[in-house]
């Protein structure tokens, strides 16, 4: 079943960011983004600009890529 469309409230602006990250000068935000899942990237980066800090990121608890990728494989059969 495809998902309903969605209205223009409902609509998501994308903003596409890139960052260079040297060593030696950015070690805590590389160390930082290393530590989270790619799929996490945007939603870790939301949340420390939005107030939050980089040491109350909970990323501890989260499924393995492997576990997800299995998940997905037994979804579509």
């Amino acid at each position: 079943m495809a998902r309903p469309p969605l209205n223009d409230d409902d609509k998501p602006i994308i903003i596409m960011v890139k960052l260079r990250l040297y060593p030696g000068r950015h070690d805590r935000l590389i160390a930082f983004f290393k530590s989270i899942p790619d799929r996490l990237r945007a939603a870790s980066v939301i949340q420390v600009m939005s107030g939050g800090h980089l040491a109350e990121l909970q990323l501890d608890d989260l499924p393995s890529d492997d576990d997800i990728e299995a998940a997905f494989d037994a979804l579509l059969g």
